[in-house]
Protein backbone atom coordinates (compact mmCIF):
# COMPACT_ATOMS: atom_id res chain seq x y z
CA UNK A 1 0.00 0.00 0.00
CA UNK A 2 1.27 3.42 -0.92
CA UNK A 3 0.23 5.25 2.21
CA UNK A 4 3.95 6.57 2.98
CA UNK A 5 3.75 10.01 1.06
CA UNK A 6 0.56 10.82 1.40
CA UNK A 7 0.13 10.11 5.03
CA UNK A 8 2.97 12.40 5.58
CA UNK A 9 1.67 15.57 3.68
CA UNK A 10 -1.51 14.78 5.03
CA UNK A 11 -0.35 14.79 8.70
CA UNK A 12 1.54 18.17 7.79
CA UNK A 13 -1.57 19.59 6.49
CA UNK A 14 -4.40 18.25 9.22
CA UNK A 15 -2.84 19.35 12.05
CA UNK A 16 -4.11 22.29 13.85
CA UNK A 17 -1.68 24.40 15.17
CA UNK A 18 -1.76 25.61 18.52
CA UNK A 19 1.02 26.70 21.56
CA UNK A 20 2.40 28.52 24.22
CA UNK A 21 4.01 31.77 24.22
CA UNK A 22 5.78 34.36 26.22
CA UNK A 23 3.78 36.65 28.79
CA UNK A 24 3.03 39.75 27.11
CA UNK A 25 5.07 42.97 27.83
CA UNK A 26 2.52 46.05 28.73
CA UNK A 27 2.57 49.27 27.09
CA UNK A 28 2.72 52.22 29.59
CA UNK A 29 -0.34 53.93 29.67
CA UNK A 30 -1.18 56.63 27.27
CA UNK A 31 -4.06 58.92 26.92
CA UNK A 32 -4.46 58.32 23.18
CA UNK A 33 -7.35 57.13 21.76
CA UNK A 34 -7.17 53.61 21.65
CA UNK A 35 -9.22 50.93 19.10
CA UNK A 36 -10.35 47.51 20.03
CA UNK A 37 -9.16 44.66 18.82
CA UNK A 38 -11.36 41.40 19.83
CA UNK A 39 -11.18 37.73 18.81
CA UNK A 40 -12.19 33.97 19.83
CA UNK A 41 -9.89 31.29 19.72
CA UNK A 42 -11.80 27.80 20.01
CA UNK A 43 -11.69 24.02 19.17
CA UNK A 44 -14.43 22.88 16.99
CA UNK A 45 -14.12 19.39 18.33
CA UNK A 46 -15.67 16.35 16.26
CA UNK A 47 -16.83 13.07 18.19
CA UNK A 48 -19.29 10.35 17.74
CA UNK A 49 -22.60 10.75 18.79
CA UNK A 50 -25.02 7.30 19.91
CA UNK A 51 -24.93 6.25 16.67
CA UNK A 52 -21.63 6.15 15.57
CA UNK A 53 -21.86 9.34 13.53
CA UNK A 54 -20.06 12.28 13.55
CA UNK A 55 -20.75 15.59 15.66
CA UNK A 56 -19.09 18.82 16.00
CA UNK A 57 -19.18 20.69 19.21
CA UNK A 58 -16.93 24.13 20.51
CA UNK A 59 -14.59 23.73 23.36
CA UNK A 60 -12.33 26.09 24.62
CA UNK A 61 -8.65 24.90 24.59
CA UNK A 62 -7.42 24.16 28.36
CA UNK A 63 -4.18 26.54 28.29
CA UNK A 64 -4.69 29.82 26.04
CA UNK A 65 -1.23 32.03 25.86
CA UNK A 66 -1.82 35.24 24.25
CA UNK A 67 0.87 38.19 23.19
CA UNK A 68 0.48 40.48 20.40
CA UNK A 69 3.19 43.48 19.21
CA UNK A 70 1.80 46.16 16.74
CA UNK A 71 3.44 47.85 13.78
CA UNK A 72 5.30 50.52 16.56
CA UNK A 73 7.22 47.89 18.45
CA UNK A 74 4.65 48.67 21.30
CA UNK A 75 3.42 45.36 23.20
CA UNK A 76 -0.28 46.14 25.20
CA UNK A 77 -2.00 43.55 27.28
CA UNK A 78 -4.15 40.67 25.67
CA UNK A 79 -6.71 39.99 28.45
CA UNK A 80 -7.76 36.04 27.88
CA UNK A 81 -10.99 35.03 29.27
CA UNK A 82 -11.77 31.30 29.58
CA UNK A 83 -13.96 30.72 27.23
CA UNK A 84 -11.12 31.45 24.74
CA UNK A 85 -12.69 35.30 23.80
CA UNK A 86 -9.36 38.06 24.13
CA UNK A 87 -9.57 41.45 23.14
CA UNK A 88 -6.59 44.12 23.17
CA UNK A 89 -5.82 47.49 21.62
CA UNK A 90 -4.05 49.54 19.19
CA UNK A 91 -3.39 53.26 18.18
CA UNK A 92 -5.34 53.31 15.08
CA UNK A 93 -8.30 51.41 13.28
CA UNK A 94 -6.20 49.74 10.68
CA UNK A 95 -2.87 49.35 12.76
CA UNK A 96 -1.22 46.45 12.07
CA UNK A 97 0.36 43.66 14.59
CA UNK A 98 1.84 40.16 15.33
CA UNK A 99 -0.58 38.09 17.47
CA UNK A 100 1.22 35.17 18.85
CA UNK A 101 -0.81 32.08 19.73
CA UNK A 102 -0.24 29.39 22.41
CA UNK A 103 -2.74 26.39 22.59
CA UNK A 104 -2.45 24.20 25.03
CA UNK A 105 1.51 24.18 24.91
CA UNK A 106 2.10 23.16 21.06
CA UNK A 107 4.29 24.95 18.77
CA UNK A 108 3.77 29.04 18.33
CA UNK A 109 1.75 30.56 15.81
CA UNK A 110 1.70 34.11 14.54
CA UNK A 111 -0.66 35.85 12.91
CA UNK A 112 -0.21 39.08 10.91
CA UNK A 113 -2.96 40.67 10.31
CA UNK A 114 -4.76 44.13 11.02
CA UNK A 115 -8.24 42.84 10.87
CA UNK A 116 -9.69 44.22 14.04
CA UNK A 117 -11.68 40.86 15.14
CA UNK A 118 -9.96 37.38 14.75
CA UNK A 119 -11.83 34.36 14.58
CA UNK A 120 -9.74 31.20 15.12
CA UNK A 121 -11.57 27.85 15.34
CA UNK A 122 -9.24 24.94 14.28
CA UNK A 123 -10.75 21.64 14.11
CA UNK A 124 -9.68 18.49 16.27
CA UNK A 125 -11.07 15.11 14.52
CA UNK A 126 -11.22 13.25 17.71
CA UNK A 127 -12.14 13.72 21.32
CA UNK A 128 -10.21 16.72 23.21
CA UNK A 129 -10.36 14.81 26.29
CA UNK A 130 -8.62 11.52 25.27
CA UNK A 131 -6.06 9.71 27.40
CA UNK A 132 -2.30 9.15 26.92
CA UNK A 133 -1.37 5.66 25.43
CA UNK A 134 1.29 3.60 28.12
CA UNK A 135 3.95 1.17 27.12
CA UNK A 136 2.46 -2.57 26.41
CA UNK A 137 -1.27 -1.29 25.24
CA UNK A 138 -2.27 -3.90 22.30
CA UNK A 139 -5.38 -4.33 20.58
CA UNK A 140 -5.24 -8.61 19.20
CA UNK A 141 -7.30 -8.70 16.14
CA UNK A 142 -9.65 -11.51 15.11
CA UNK A 143 -11.18 -11.14 12.14
CA UNK A 144 -13.68 -13.92 11.47
CA UNK A 145 -13.83 -14.59 7.61
CA UNK A 146 -11.05 -12.20 6.60
CA UNK A 147 -10.47 -12.18 2.38
CA UNK A 148 -7.50 -11.46 0.60
CA UNK A 149 -5.78 -7.95 0.91
CA UNK A 150 -4.02 -6.08 3.61
CA UNK A 151 -6.06 -5.43 6.18
CA UNK A 152 -5.81 -2.20 8.12
CA UNK A 153 -7.29 -0.68 11.42
CA UNK A 154 -9.70 2.29 10.94
CA UNK A 155 -11.32 3.77 14.39
CA UNK A 156 -14.02 7.05 14.08
CA UNK A 157 -14.93 8.88 17.29
CA UNK A 158 -10.68 8.87 17.64
CA UNK A 159 -9.95 9.06 13.79
CA UNK A 160 -6.92 6.82 13.04
CA UNK A 161 -6.17 4.53 10.25
CA UNK A 162 -3.19 1.64 10.79
CA UNK A 163 -2.09 -0.64 8.61
CA UNK A 164 -1.71 -4.69 9.69
CA UNK A 165 2.58 -5.15 10.01
CA UNK A 166 1.90 -9.07 11.75
CA UNK A 167 0.15 -11.71 11.37
CA UNK A 168 -2.13 -12.50 9.13
CA UNK A 169 -5.43 -10.75 8.08
CA UNK A 170 -7.48 -12.93 10.18
CA UNK A 171 -5.56 -12.17 13.23
CA UNK A 172 -2.99 -9.94 14.55
CA UNK A 173 -2.28 -7.20 16.68
CA UNK A 174 -1.20 -3.63 16.91
CA UNK A 175 0.87 -1.63 19.34
CA UNK A 176 -1.81 1.24 19.90
CA UNK A 177 1.19 3.55 20.63
CA UNK A 178 2.18 3.20 16.62
CA UNK A 179 -1.53 3.79 15.86
CA UNK A 180 -1.76 6.90 13.16
CA UNK A 181 -3.40 9.10 14.23
CA UNK A 182 -5.70 11.35 11.34
CA UNK A 183 -5.34 14.35 13.89
CA UNK A 184 -3.93 14.92 17.42
CA UNK A 185 -2.37 12.93 19.46
CA UNK A 186 -2.85 8.99 19.89
CA UNK A 187 -5.76 8.30 22.39
CA UNK A 188 -6.93 5.10 23.83
CA UNK A 189 -10.16 4.05 22.41
CA UNK A 190 -13.31 4.00 24.86
CA UNK A 191 -16.47 2.28 23.75
CA UNK A 192 -18.43 4.10 26.54
CA UNK A 193 -17.78 7.54 24.42
CA UNK A 194 -18.64 5.99 21.02
CA UNK A 195 -15.27 5.17 19.64
CA UNK A 196 -15.71 2.68 17.04
CA UNK A 197 -12.89 0.30 15.65
CA UNK A 198 -13.12 -1.04 12.42
CA UNK A 199 -11.55 -3.98 10.66
CA UNK A 200 -10.64 -3.21 6.62
CA UNK A 201 -9.31 -4.95 3.41
CA UNK A 202 -7.88 -3.23 0.88
CA UNK A 203 -7.71 -4.90 -2.09
CA UNK A 204 -7.50 -4.23 -6.06
CA UNK A 205 -10.13 -2.92 -7.50
CA UNK A 206 -9.61 -3.12 -11.31
CA UNK A 207 -7.78 -2.27 -14.49
CA UNK A 208 -6.97 0.28 -16.95
CA UNK A 209 -5.46 1.86 -14.69
CA UNK A 210 -5.40 -0.17 -11.72
CA UNK A 211 -6.29 0.97 -7.95
CA UNK A 212 -7.16 0.02 -4.11
CA UNK A 213 -10.55 0.22 -2.84
CA UNK A 214 -11.61 -1.09 0.49
CA UNK A 215 -13.50 -4.37 -0.42
CA UNK A 216 -14.98 -5.85 2.99
CA UNK A 217 -15.27 -4.55 6.72
CA UNK A 218 -16.26 -5.26 10.10
CA UNK A 219 -16.58 -3.12 13.40
CA UNK A 220 -16.53 -3.46 16.93
CA UNK A 221 -16.72 -1.47 20.18
CA UNK A 222 -13.80 -1.61 21.88
CA UNK A 223 -12.58 0.15 24.99
CA UNK A 224 -8.46 -0.08 25.34
CA UNK A 225 -6.79 -1.31 28.50
CA UNK A 226 -3.89 1.09 29.18
CA UNK A 227 -0.90 -1.35 29.82
CA UNK A 228 -2.32 -4.73 28.78
CA UNK A 229 -3.97 -6.33 25.59
CA UNK A 230 -7.38 -5.80 24.87
CA UNK A 231 -9.08 -8.25 21.89
CA UNK A 232 -11.55 -6.61 19.50
CA UNK A 233 -13.50 -9.73 17.37
CA UNK A 234 -15.97 -8.81 14.05
CA UNK A 235 -16.76 -10.90 11.18
CA UNK A 236 -15.64 -9.35 7.87
CA UNK A 237 -18.83 -8.88 5.04
CA UNK A 238 -18.31 -7.19 1.78
CA UNK A 239 -18.62 -3.37 1.65
CA UNK A 240 -21.03 -2.62 -1.46
CA UNK A 241 -19.20 -0.52 -3.90
CA UNK A 242 -22.00 1.58 -4.43
CA UNK A 243 -20.77 5.19 -5.45
CA UNK A 244 -18.99 5.27 -8.83
CA UNK A 245 -16.69 7.93 -9.48
CA UNK A 246 -15.14 9.09 -12.60
CA UNK A 247 -11.96 10.47 -11.92
CA UNK A 248 -10.07 12.85 -13.97
CA UNK A 249 -6.78 13.81 -12.42
CA UNK A 250 -4.42 15.51 -14.13
CA UNK A 251 -1.16 14.49 -12.53
CA UNK A 252 1.17 14.90 -15.01
CA UNK A 253 -0.23 18.30 -16.04
CA UNK A 254 0.49 19.34 -12.62
CA UNK A 255 3.74 18.16 -12.55
CA UNK A 256 5.08 20.14 -15.49
CA UNK A 257 3.38 23.22 -13.74
CA UNK A 258 5.39 22.67 -10.44
CA UNK A 259 8.23 21.88 -12.63
CA UNK A 260 8.07 25.02 -14.36
CA UNK A 261 7.22 26.93 -11.39
CA UNK A 262 11.10 25.87 -9.37
CA UNK A 263 12.89 25.60 -13.08
CA UNK A 264 16.49 27.11 -12.32
CA UNK A 265 16.49 26.52 -8.64
CA UNK A 266 16.64 22.81 -7.34
CA UNK A 267 16.95 19.64 -8.65
CA UNK A 268 14.00 17.28 -7.82
CA UNK A 269 14.70 13.83 -8.68
CA UNK A 270 11.74 12.03 -7.13
CA UNK A 271 8.69 12.96 -8.47
CA UNK A 272 4.94 11.03 -7.27
CA UNK A 273 1.87 11.58 -7.00
CA UNK A 274 -1.30 10.18 -5.73
CA UNK A 275 -5.68 10.46 -5.60
CA UNK A 276 -7.54 9.21 -2.57
CA UNK A 277 -11.48 8.96 -2.26
CA UNK A 278 -12.02 9.63 1.33
CA UNK A 279 -14.42 9.58 4.28
CA UNK A 280 -14.55 12.86 5.40
CA UNK A 281 -16.66 12.65 8.73
CA UNK A 282 -17.23 17.03 8.77
CA UNK A 283 -17.47 18.01 5.11
CA UNK A 284 -18.14 21.43 6.73
CA UNK A 285 -14.94 21.92 8.64
CA UNK A 286 -12.87 20.66 5.39
CA UNK A 287 -11.69 17.45 4.66
CA UNK A 288 -9.74 16.10 7.44
CA UNK A 289 -9.64 13.78 9.93
CA UNK A 290 -10.38 11.00 6.47
CA UNK A 291 -10.10 7.66 6.49
CA UNK A 292 -8.85 6.46 3.27
CA UNK A 293 -11.59 4.28 0.70
CA UNK A 294 -9.68 4.01 -2.20
CA UNK A 295 -6.37 5.12 -3.74
CA UNK A 296 -3.70 4.88 -6.82
CA UNK A 297 -0.03 6.93 -6.56
CA UNK A 298 2.89 6.44 -8.22
CA UNK A 299 4.94 8.28 -10.61
CA UNK A 300 2.78 10.63 -12.79
CA UNK A 301 3.81 10.45 -16.66
CA UNK A 302 0.60 11.09 -17.92
CA UNK A 303 -2.77 12.52 -16.56
CA UNK A 304 -5.50 9.83 -15.48
CA UNK A 305 -8.85 9.17 -16.75
CA UNK A 306 -10.31 6.42 -14.91
CA UNK A 307 -14.18 5.95 -15.00
CA UNK A 308 -16.50 3.07 -13.53
CA UNK A 309 -14.13 3.38 -10.32
CA UNK A 310 -15.91 1.89 -7.73
CA UNK A 311 -15.60 2.72 -3.93
CA UNK A 312 -17.71 1.87 -0.75
CA UNK A 313 -17.98 3.41 2.19
CA UNK A 314 -18.20 1.26 5.68
CA UNK A 315 -18.41 4.48 7.75
CA UNK A 316 -21.56 6.23 8.81
CA UNK A 317 -22.21 10.22 8.62
CA UNK A 318 -18.87 10.11 6.90
CA UNK A 319 -19.10 12.20 3.11
CA UNK A 320 -16.74 10.68 0.03
CA UNK A 321 -14.16 13.14 -0.39
CA UNK A 322 -11.37 12.86 -3.86
CA UNK A 323 -8.30 14.06 -3.46
CA UNK A 324 -4.93 14.93 -5.66
CA UNK A 325 -1.46 15.36 -5.01
CA UNK A 326 1.36 15.99 -6.69
CA UNK A 327 4.86 16.00 -5.44
CA UNK A 328 8.63 16.38 -6.04
CA UNK A 329 11.51 15.51 -3.38
CA UNK A 330 15.29 16.08 -2.82
CA UNK A 331 17.72 15.11 -0.51
CA UNK A 332 19.13 17.54 2.10
CA UNK A 333 21.91 17.04 3.87
CA UNK A 334 23.11 18.24 7.48
CA UNK A 335 27.17 18.04 7.13
CA UNK A 336 28.08 14.84 9.24
CA UNK A 337 24.91 13.28 9.14
CA UNK A 338 22.84 11.23 6.60
CA UNK A 339 20.36 12.52 3.75
CA UNK A 340 16.74 13.02 4.42
CA UNK A 341 13.70 13.87 1.87
CA UNK A 342 12.86 17.51 1.55
CA UNK A 343 9.27 17.53 -1.00
CA UNK A 344 7.52 20.27 -2.47
CA UNK A 345 3.92 19.91 -3.30
CA UNK A 346 0.25 20.85 -4.40
CA UNK A 347 -2.74 19.22 -3.07
CA UNK A 348 -6.33 19.47 -3.56
CA UNK A 349 -9.56 18.18 -2.39
CA UNK A 350 -12.61 18.41 -4.21
CA UNK A 351 -16.33 16.53 -3.68
CA UNK A 352 -16.78 14.06 -6.15
CA UNK A 353 -19.70 14.48 -8.87
CA UNK A 354 -22.86 11.96 -7.19
CA UNK A 355 -22.06 9.05 -10.11
CA UNK A 356 -19.73 8.62 -13.63
CA UNK A 357 -22.28 10.49 -15.30
CA UNK A 358 -20.59 13.63 -14.36
CA UNK A 359 -16.50 13.73 -14.46
CA UNK A 360 -15.18 14.80 -11.44
CA UNK A 361 -12.13 17.14 -12.46
CA UNK A 362 -8.69 17.05 -10.48
CA UNK A 363 -6.60 19.99 -11.61
CA UNK A 364 -4.14 22.34 -10.15
CA UNK A 365 -5.68 25.31 -9.26
CA UNK A 366 -3.70 26.80 -6.28
CA UNK A 367 -0.86 29.67 -6.20
CA UNK A 368 2.65 28.08 -6.39
CA UNK A 369 5.26 30.06 -4.39
CA UNK A 370 8.47 30.64 -5.01
CA UNK A 371 11.76 30.32 -3.42
CA UNK A 372 11.50 32.99 -0.13
CA UNK A 373 14.11 35.26 0.21
CA UNK A 374 15.45 36.49 3.68
CA UNK A 375 16.25 40.72 3.60
CA UNK A 376 16.09 40.57 -0.55
CA UNK A 377 18.86 37.19 0.16
CA UNK A 378 17.21 34.26 -1.99
CA UNK A 379 17.25 31.18 -0.11
CA UNK A 380 18.12 29.42 -3.31
CA UNK A 381 21.04 26.73 -1.94
CA UNK A 382 21.93 24.54 1.08
CA UNK A 383 25.04 26.35 1.33
CA UNK A 384 24.01 30.29 2.84
CA UNK A 385 26.04 31.21 6.07
CA UNK A 386 24.15 34.52 7.41
CA UNK A 387 25.21 36.77 10.20
CA UNK A 388 21.94 38.78 11.44
CA UNK A 389 21.81 41.81 12.84
CA UNK A 390 19.93 41.44 15.93
CA UNK A 391 18.91 44.81 16.83
CA UNK A 392 16.05 45.14 14.02
CA UNK A 393 12.99 42.62 12.22
CA UNK A 394 13.71 40.98 9.41
CA UNK A 395 11.53 40.79 6.45
CA UNK A 396 10.48 37.09 4.71
CA UNK A 397 9.51 38.01 1.28
CA UNK A 398 8.34 35.54 -2.10
CA UNK A 399 6.08 36.18 -4.89
CA UNK A 400 3.64 33.69 -6.88
CA UNK A 401 5.87 31.43 -9.48
CA UNK A 402 2.71 30.15 -10.75
CA UNK A 403 -0.22 31.60 -10.89
CA UNK A 404 -3.70 30.62 -9.38
CA UNK A 405 -6.16 30.84 -5.80
CA UNK A 406 -4.82 31.97 -2.88
CA UNK A 407 -6.35 33.40 0.32
CA UNK A 408 -3.21 33.24 3.32
CA UNK A 409 -0.28 31.95 3.56
CA UNK A 410 1.43 29.47 6.02
CA UNK A 411 5.03 30.36 6.87
CA UNK A 412 6.67 27.13 8.65
CA UNK A 413 10.27 28.01 10.16
CA UNK A 414 11.96 24.08 10.77
CA UNK A 415 15.28 23.37 12.55
CA UNK A 416 17.78 21.05 10.60
CA UNK A 417 19.49 18.83 13.00
CA UNK A 418 21.19 15.75 13.66
CA UNK A 419 19.24 13.14 15.18
CA UNK A 420 21.59 9.73 15.71
CA UNK A 421 23.51 10.44 12.80
CA UNK A 422 20.68 11.51 10.56
CA UNK A 423 19.30 14.89 8.78
CA UNK A 424 16.10 15.36 10.72
CA UNK A 425 13.52 18.38 10.92
CA UNK A 426 11.89 20.01 13.78
CA UNK A 427 9.42 22.27 13.34
CA UNK A 428 10.07 25.29 15.70
CA UNK A 429 7.35 27.97 14.52
CA UNK A 430 4.69 29.48 11.88
CA UNK A 431 3.36 32.67 10.83
CA UNK A 432 0.34 33.21 9.15
CA UNK A 433 -0.12 36.50 6.47
CA UNK A 434 -2.82 37.51 3.63
CA UNK A 435 0.17 39.07 1.76
CA UNK A 436 3.63 37.62 0.33
CA UNK A 437 5.97 38.31 3.26
CA UNK A 438 6.27 37.97 7.08
CA UNK A 439 7.78 40.10 9.83
CA UNK A 440 10.64 37.88 11.46
CA UNK A 441 12.01 38.30 15.39
CA UNK A 442 15.29 37.54 15.11
CA UNK A 443 15.33 35.56 18.25
CA UNK A 444 13.54 33.33 16.77
CA UNK A 445 17.05 31.98 14.86
CA UNK A 446 19.27 30.60 17.17
CA UNK A 447 23.35 30.96 16.62
CA UNK A 448 24.95 28.15 14.99
CA UNK A 449 21.74 26.59 13.83
CA UNK A 450 20.80 25.41 10.45
CA UNK A 451 17.26 26.19 8.94
CA UNK A 452 14.76 25.75 5.86
CA UNK A 453 11.43 27.64 5.77
CA UNK A 454 8.31 26.59 4.01
CA UNK A 455 5.77 28.83 2.15
CA UNK A 456 2.73 27.40 1.80
CA UNK A 457 -0.26 28.94 -0.44
CA UNK A 458 -3.70 28.16 0.99
CA UNK A 459 -7.31 28.49 -0.39
CA UNK A 460 -8.55 26.60 3.19
CA UNK A 461 -10.57 29.68 4.55
CA UNK A 462 -12.43 31.89 2.50
CA UNK A 463 -11.82 36.06 4.12
CA UNK A 464 -8.60 35.66 6.54
CA UNK A 465 -7.74 39.43 5.54
CA UNK A 466 -10.66 40.02 7.99
CA UNK A 467 -9.42 37.54 10.24
CA UNK A 468 -12.08 35.04 9.50
CA UNK A 469 -9.96 31.63 10.43
CA UNK A 470 -13.22 29.48 10.31
CA UNK A 471 -15.54 30.41 7.08
CA UNK A 472 -14.45 27.30 4.42
CA UNK A 473 -15.64 27.39 0.93
CA UNK A 474 -15.22 23.70 0.59
CA UNK A 475 -16.90 21.56 -0.76
CA UNK A 476 -18.31 24.26 -2.91
CA UNK A 477 -14.68 25.18 -4.45
CA UNK A 478 -11.66 23.08 -3.64
CA UNK A 479 -9.73 23.03 -0.67
CA UNK A 480 -5.80 23.37 -1.73
CA UNK A 481 -2.43 24.13 -0.75
CA UNK A 482 0.45 24.30 -2.10
CA UNK A 483 4.20 24.23 -0.78
CA UNK A 484 7.59 25.16 -1.55
CA UNK A 485 10.73 25.46 0.48
CA UNK A 486 13.69 27.34 1.14
CA UNK A 487 17.61 26.31 1.16
CA UNK A 488 19.16 25.55 4.31
CA UNK A 489 20.66 28.20 6.04
CA UNK A 490 22.80 28.58 8.95
CA UNK A 491 22.69 31.81 10.95
CA UNK A 492 26.27 32.21 12.38
CA UNK A 493 25.95 34.99 15.72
Amino acid sequence: MRFGLALLILAACSKAPGVEGDAAIDSPPSDAATYPVTGKYVLREVTNDSQHTPMITEVPVRSLALSVTLADGSSPHVDVQPDGTFSFSRAASDQPYRLRVVADGAKPVEYQLAAPHVDIAPPLWGRYDRTAVPANTVMSVTATGASSGTSVIVTTGLWTQTVRTNGNNGAFTLDWRTAGSLSGPIGLLDAAKSDRTYVVTYDSGGTNPPYTRITTACSADVSLTPGATTPASCTIAPVAQNRCIHVAAHVATELSRIAAATAGTFTYPTNAFNWIAMAAPTPSLGPGGAPWLAYDGGTPTTDIDRNMTLVGNPFPGHDVSIEMTVARARSLTLPGATATSLAIYTQHYVKPAPDCATTTDLSGVIAFPSLPALDGFVLGNDLFSLELDRSQLHDLTWSVASPGAVTYWVVQLHAVTNVGGATALDYRYAWVATDPHVTIDPALLESNTSYVVYVIASTVFVNPAQGDFRTIDYPAKPYATGANVSGMFRVTN
